[in-house]
């Protein structure tokens, strides 16, 4: 009698350990053809009072670098900004980069939006500017960007209230994970 519960026991095991690696195989199946898409969307995420509605890489084999315009190079970040800090601000940097203090990635061997302090950009409670430049590694060099490949990234921007004046300086940083297309 005790047999019969032992294989009892076996023929259940086997059935169920044939279902679950039939469901494995289906779904090995699925991932190798591609049917799930486990790569992140595409965002840009700013912190409270400045967002990021859109922003694209533009891909290319060739590094924008200080002596190419970021219009005509490639590796090139276009996004665009909303300013929802509740006054008017100047903008007078932006650089878009995989290191997170990249506040003195501008230099002139790196192309970035640097405008001399005072003459930034302004930019009206609710307005929009956009920009379009180069993104760069850690080293804050210029990279290459094939098509397909992934950038996952930090967005700096240096800017100052109008009212205030440029001696307030402040910084903010958000977050940009993007594939070029």
């Amino acid at each position: 009698m005790n047999f019969k519960r032992g294989q009892a026991a076996m023929e259940y095991l086997m059935t169920y350990g044939w279902a679950i690696l039939v469901i494995v195989i289906v779904l090995a199946a699925l991932l190798y053809l591609g049917i799930f898409n486990l790569n992140p969307p595409e965002v840009c995420t700013m912190p409270a009072g400045m967002s990021c509605p859109k922003s694209y890489l533009r891909a290319g084999t060739a590094p924008a670098t200080a002596t190419t315009d970021c219009a005509a190079a490639n590796g090139c970040m276009n996004a665009t900004f909303v300013n929802g800090l509740q006054k008017t601000i100047v903008v007078t940097n932006v650089s878009i980069t995989k290191n997170a203090n990249s506040f003195d990635a501008c230099t002139s061997a790196v192309r970035c939006i640097n405008w001399v302090s005072g003459t930034g950009v302004t930019v009206p409670l609710g307005s929009q500017f956009s920009v379009m430049l180069p993104v760069t590694d850690e080293n804050g060099v210029p990279m290459a960007i094939s098509s397909g490949d992934a950038f996952s990234g930090k967005i700096n921007i240096v800017y100052y209230f109008k009212d205030e004046g440029a001696s307030a300086t402040r910084k903010i940083t958000g977050n940009v994970y993007a594939k070029a297309a």
